[in-house]
């Protein structure tokens, strides 16, 4: 396995470099368009149809920056998030909420819809190795040159997970299910989250 992942360091490093100079962009792009109202009403490119995931609706008619802008807006979820994001922060204006959501949160979030850096996922072509001890998971899942490493361990009582690569899953051997956000094209992670 760590053979697997040292050979996958150079792409991540690759694609974190280039999302990170887009993220410094939108850091700084998006007040501007805040500033000027450039929000547009239009039907997700991705999902046009709303669609239910749990207690969401994600896609259909949404809140976007211009097309010039596509990359730093948010097909899923539109620029400021999900109705429960809007709900933890209730003394927030629309336009902080727009500006955490889209700069800080998600930035460049449609990134992950480019093809030929995102891949869509094919069941046929997932391959996974474990390792599981009594208390931390190593996931490395991989589909091609596309590959992501999942680590799932105990800090102080509590349960964290670390993601970097492409967020495919040992389960994709069995397909993604059309509710799956990862259906169009498999996003890219860098993520550090606590899990309970």
């Amino acid at each position: 396995m760590l053979k697997r992942i040292l050979l996958s360091l150079p792409l991540w490093l690759a694609y974190t470099a280039t999302a990170l100079v887009l993220d410094v962009v939108g850091l700084m792009l998006i007040p501007l368009m805040l500033a000027g109202n450039r929000f547009v009403v239009r039907i997700s490119d991705i999902w046009p149809i709303p669609t239910r995931v749990g207690g969401e609706v994600k896609g259909g008619l949404q809140v976007q920056w211009p097309r010039w802008a596509w990359l730093w807006s948010n097909e899923e979820d539109g620029v400021a998030g999900p109705t429960w994001y809007a709900a933890r922060h209730p003394k927030w204006s629309g336009s902080k909420i727009a500006f955490f959501w889209s700069a800080l949160r998600n930035p460049s979030n449609n990134m992950r819809f480019i093809p030929g850096i995102n891949p869509v996922i094919v069941p046929k072509k997932i391959a996974y190795l474990e390792h599981h001890t009594e208390t931390t998971s190593i996931v490395y899942t991989w589909q091609g040159i596309f590959s992501g490493l999942l680590i799932t361990f105990p800090i102080r009582g509590r349960i964290f997970r670390f993601w970097w690569g492409w967020k495919l899953k040992p389960t994709d051997v069995a397909g993604v299910p059309d509710t799956d956000m990862r259906k169009p094209r498999c996003g890219f992670a860098i993520q550090f989250k606590r899990m309970s």
